[in-house]
């Protein structure tokens, strides 16, 4: 259960940090309740929950609220995306670390306590991730990123260091994310759409000194990509608009190795990517790279700003 004021007084007595869950949600259905229950039986204490709504039009924040009275609950009257409700829900966290949490994954129950093991014991590392679990993807857990900034699968049975850990649960230590924060506001950045902005918090860590861990003793499961399945299970339109528009933003804030390159490399898979589909009889595929491109020259100047005043 989310803690009490007087839980939480109670527990710092005894020196054990506190972990606050922010927990996503938009029309989750039953999935929300999974992953409420999850947070609620983990083995470590104390945890608050904080629970943000983005104008879910079911009775999934019902079904939550009914599980975990005690929660933090901040709702919105419109559906703000991942980065805004994120931020929203980790700025009333109390935690000395967090952990943004998708509505449609569940925790095994020792998942934050192994967790909060790995990052004591590494004090540079800004968070933590274990070994997640899909039907559609199989498993994930330590990713690298690319000069193209993509992701790549690196091995799973093993303890590592890697650029980023799977973005539906990972643990956070607050302090990490407060020095993002204090410099560029966030910690996720709002201008992007879904998806990418994980990878963009990810390397900002990295360039201001923080590593990311890798445990697969801490385990979870994911149904992915479902409050975005619902409307576009196959990327299309806005969301495809927004995953091709953030990948080229984090190529002109990140990369490292021939940054001209890799953003002419990333237009030229564009054009590809376009004639695929067009041959398959997909016809969006030119607008929405094309509206993609607009999307990343509306946003240029920042993102090199933010190249600029980055390490």
């Amino acid at each position: 259960m989310a803690l009490s004021e007087t839980a939480v007084v109670a527990d710092a007595q005894t020196n054990r940090p506190l972990v606050s869950v922010v927990l996503l949600n938009w029309n989750s259905g039953a999935l929300g309740a999974l992953a409420t229950r999850s947070v609620l039986n983990q083995s470590w204490s104390p945890i608050e929950l904080i629970i943000v709504d983005n104008a879910s039009t079911d009775d999934s924040l019902d079904q939550m609220v009914a599980l975990a009275p005690d929660a933090l609950v901040r709702s919105h009257d419109e559906n703000l995306g991942f980065a805004k409700g994120m931020n929203a829900g980790i700025a009333a966290a109390r935690g000395d670390y967090v952990l943004p949490l998708n509505c449609d994954a569940e925790l095994d129950e020792p998942y934050v306590e192994r967790l909060l093991a790995v990052l004591d014991q590494y004090p540079r590392a800004a968070a933590a991730g274990g070994m997640v679990r899909s039907k559609r993807a199989g498993a994930t857990g330590p990713l690298a990123v690319t000069w193209l900034m993509r992701t790549s699968n690196m091995a799973l049975s093993e303890p590592s260091s890697c650029d980023k850990v799977n973005g539906a649960c990972p643990l956070f230590r607050m302090s990490a994310l407060t020095d993002v924060i204090a410099r560029f506001g966030g910690p996720y950045d709002e201008s992007y759409g879904t998806y990418g902005e994980d990878i963009d918090l990810a390397e900002t860590m990295r360039r201001l000194g923080w590593i990311y861990r890798y445990e697969p003793e801490a385990t979870a499961r994911h149904v992915r990509s479902y409050a975005s399945a619902m409307r576009v299970a196959d990327k299309r339109g806005s969301l495809r608009v927004s995953t091709i528009a953030n990948r080229h933003r984090n190529i002109a804030r990140h990369a490292q190795r021939l940054p001209r390159v890799a953003a002419c490399a990333a237009i030229l898979q564009d054009v590809a990517f376009c004639t695929k589909q067009t041959i398959s009889g997909d016809r969006e595929a030119v607008p929405d790279v094309i509206a993609a491109w607009r999307y990343t020259a509306r946003y240029r100047a920042m993102d090199r700003e933010r190249r600029l005043k980055l390490p």
